[in-house]
């Protein structure tokens, strides 16, 4: 995908042999943003800079990690790379780069001890560019679903995205996907979930009424989506876009937003004309962001 028109850029740090990395998102000209924090447990930094009625109304970055909260350090180096570009919100004193971020817990994947660092921030953050590359990469190295059996029956998802044109505007969605339920598809068919040796998946609602819980370990699952948008939007308006986009989870994983998931969702407005709030415009930007999150979320697993 092709992010030059939209004025920002994406790059990632992958180790694919110890199954993690981290993707980072460069808005250098800032951007509107809010969050919404619906998972249980979120692995998360400076989210509550985005919330309505906070001061801040722009960030330069936005970092999806693995290694769980250990990963939350490559901030730091995209931050360190941001203030040597001169980007940052100016204190008076110096430059800080706001560059929020969420982390998926990877460590049962490959390697326990190997998470992102400061330095792979910054590696990220220079490479990143308008040509976003997607598949098992970035954030989305060690993201696996379908895990009620534990990790030997769970499918291998990666990194997706989606755009959706809005008549004259669009939606992008980037997701990764690391839940503890199965992806379906438009039709309920899961296409991705607790493996059943090679003949297909075990359906998660047939197993919640049967296993012993006591024998799996399930705190350890998290679907994080980046929204961006060239609509011009308010903070609050962003505040209800990444709400909604929380839906296409919905349509997409099963179960979803369970107790075992730290789902967060930022949504970002590249748009430096003045926000809109006419109800009727809202409504389009609104409904195709939940498609475009579902989307996103089926990519994912196209791989």
């Amino acid at each position: 995908m092709d992010t030059g028109k939209f004025g920002f850029k994406v790059g990632h740090k992958t180790d694919i042999e110890n199954g993690t990395g981290c993707t980072v998102f460069i808005f250098e000209n800032g951007a509107r943003a809010s969050v919404s924090v619906r998972g249980s447990a979120p692995a998360s930094h400076e989210t509550d800079l985005l919330r309505p009625g906070k001061l801040i109304r722009e960030i330069h970055g936005i970092v999806l990690t693995g290694g769980s909260a250990y990963g939350l350090e490559s901030a730091t180096g995209v931050m360190k790379y941001l203030e040597e570009q001169g980007i940052g919100y100016d204190t008076g004193a110096a430059l800080v780069p706001l560059v929020p971020a969420a982390g998926i817990y990877d460590l049962k994947y490959r390697s326990s001890s190997v998470r992102p660092t400061k330095e792979w921030g910054y590696e990220a953050a220079k490479s990143a560019s308008y040509e976003v590359e997607e598949g098992v990469l970035g954030a989305a190295t060690g993201a696996t679903v379908g895990k009620l059996l534990g990790m030997k029956h769970a499918s291998k998802t990666g990194f997706g995205i989606s755009k959706i044109d809005i008549g004259g505007y669009h939606i992008l969605a980037f997701v990764v996907v690391n839940a503890l339920g199965e992806i379906i598809d438009e039709t309920g068919t899961i296409v991705a979930g607790v493996k059943e040796g090679d003949s297909g998946f075990i359906p998660s609602f047939d197993l919640l009424e049967k296993i012993d819980f006591k024998q799996v370990r399930m705190g350890e699952n998290t679907t994080l989506g980046v929204v961006v948008t060239d609509f011009p939007l308010s903070k609050e308006a962003l505040s209800r876009m990444a709400e909604i986009g929380h839906n296409g989870i919905v349509r997409a994983i099963r179960p979803s937003h369970t107790p075992f998931d730290g789902d967060i969702i930022f949504a970002v407005s590249t748009s430096k004309d003045e926000p809109e709030d006419e109800p009727y415009k809202l409504l389009k930007v609104y409904a195709f962001t939940e498609l475009a999150v579902q989307r996103a979320i089926l990519d994912a697993v196209k791989i």
